[in-house]
């Protein structure tokens, strides 16, 4: 039995392109790589995790006396800069404004940052407070800080809350170039650490 003409080339064509192409076009794909192993934490390590996540649980659904309760726990057994912001997220969701501007600035201050300045608003406590690390407070004095939240609250009290921190943001930065001007490159990797509650 003979194929007709212009069947055999069609065939041959196909059986040409079958031949050529390469073998792992032809071959199914081999199965993904397993996922990487996740390193063992010991037990108390374990512990501060599972009782991270219930606290990050209990501030998902508003609990924040349950979430202060799991992550000051959590923070006791291991203590990590991520446990403690949301320790500051909690207390000033409780109104506890001093406590959550001392986890913000610890968290800051063992994060290994380097010298900076935390501009905390609380618009539940109608509050702005300042805070620098010591070498910069020391050469500026409280002076920059009270000009700044000065200039923060008068736009605020205008109804312009982001105008008010862009101002506290402008003066500040004004102060710490007139005290510590920029010498060489610039770092590569700013310190800046933006959040809002």
């Amino acid at each position: 039995m003979s194929l007709p003409a212009s069947r055999a080339r069609c065939l041959g064509l196909v059986l040409a392109l079958v031949c050529s192409a390469p073998a792992g076009a032809l071959a199914q794909a081999p199965p993904p790589p397993p996922p990487p192993a996740q390193p063992t934490l010991d037990p108390v390590a374990q512990e501060a995790q599972q009782l991270f996540v219930e606290g990050r649980e209990a501030m998902k659904k508003g609990d924040y006396v349950t979430a202060a309760r799991m992550l000051l726990r959590s923070q006791e057994l291991h203590s990590a800069p991520g446990t403690r912001l949301n320790l500051a997220i909690v207390e000033e969701q409780l109104g506890h404004f001093a406590r959550a501007l001392e986890q913000f600035a610890h968290r800051r201050h063992v994060s290994g940052a380097p010298a900076s300045v935390l501009i905390y608003a609380s618009t539940a406590e109608r509050q702005v407070e300042i805070v620098a690390d010591e070498a910069i407070h020391a050469q500026t004095g409280d002076g920059v800080w009270n000009d700044a939240i000065k200039a923060a609250l008068v736009k605020i009290r205008a109804g312009d809350p982001a105008g008010g921190l862009i101002a506290a943001i402008e003066q500040c930065g004004a102060a710490l170039a007139q005290h510590f001007p920029a010498a060489g490159a610039a770092n590569p990797e700013p310190a800046d650490d933006l959040k809002e509650v």
